[in-house]
């Protein structure tokens, strides 16, 4: 496998860690060069971030070169992780993992800054590049950043993983569906992926012997009226026993389900 030589960047800091990870599952050995030598990039079976070129049939992975394909519905050019997600993932997994980690890397990469919406797992990276006046090789702090980038990106999948799994197994768990789907009690947290639930509002759950929290989605929050109580002062403004709601009003703990259900019917 090949990347660029010189300055590292996410991007191609991402791609070697999801190439060690697919090392590890599909028993291969993997070699790393960092290079732009023509010669050399023509020997090795895989090019990313480096080439100019996108082709999955030659494992041709660079974002570099004008190509169309480059641009996604979302207003994000691909950069190099992203187009090698979308060869090795399944469609129903990758939309998931794009959304939740990839978008944001691919804008910082191809930006330099932040998305106001989508957040990026890369800026993890940037303290490995050599400080102003640090003298540093470049190949021993690339290699340090893959280290942090493998268990990064571990953590990604075994997240998304997990939340298909919770929407295959969220019929099973709804115990009453309220209000056309807005508000949904559950007999267990799932980590429920928002954008396959662009109706919820709120999802209420129980706690143990705490009673029954209830968290929000879709930007749903409690009114400004039921955010910010505790003990009696909750009980006074809801006429029913709590912990708390909180001051910004994603989530909270009542004391029965009728009680977190009907402040989050008040603020539909």
């Amino acid at each position: 496998m090949a990347v660029h030589d010189g300055m590292f960047h996410a991007d191609d800091v991402f791609c070697v860690a999801l190439m060690r990870k697919l090392a590890k599952v599909c028993d291969f050995e993997l070699k790393v060069y960092r290079t732009r030598n023509p010669q050399l990039l023509q020997a090795v079976n895989l090019r990313a971030d480096v080439g100019g070129r996108y082709d999955e049939m030659s494992l041709d992975f660079d974002h570099h070169q004008k190509d169309e394909r480059m641009e996604q519905p979302e207003g994000i050019r691909h950069a190099a992780i992203g187009l090698m997600c979308h060869w090795c993932m399944d469609d129903a997994f990758y939309s998931v993992f794009k959304d939740k980690y990839i978008l944001g890397l691919e804008h910082q990469d191809n930006t330099g800054k932040p998305h106001p919406k989508y957040s990026s797992i890369g800026f993890a990276i940037q303290p490995f590049l050599p400080a102003y006046g640090e003298e540093a090789d470049l190949n021993e702090a690339f290699e340090k950043a893959v280290a942090v980038a493998e268990i990064i990106f571990e953590r990604c999948l075994v997240t998304v993983e997990g939340i298909i799994k919770a929407e295959e197994e969220l019929p099973e768990a709804i115990v009453e569906s309220l209000c056309d789907g807005q508000i949904l009690v559950l007999n267990k947290r799932l980590t429920l992926w928002p954008p396959f639930h662009k109706n919820l509002a709120f999802a209420i759950i129980p706690v143990g012997k705490r009673g029954y929290s209830f968290l929000s989605f879709n930007n749903h929050l409690l009114k400004p009226n039921l955010r910010g109580l505790k003990g009696e002062k909750l009980k006074n403004v809801t006429g029913y026993s709590g912990t708390f709601t909180h001051p910004d009003g994603f989530t909270g703990t009542m004391d029965t389900l009728e009680g977190v259900k009907e402040i989050c019917l008040r603020s539909l």
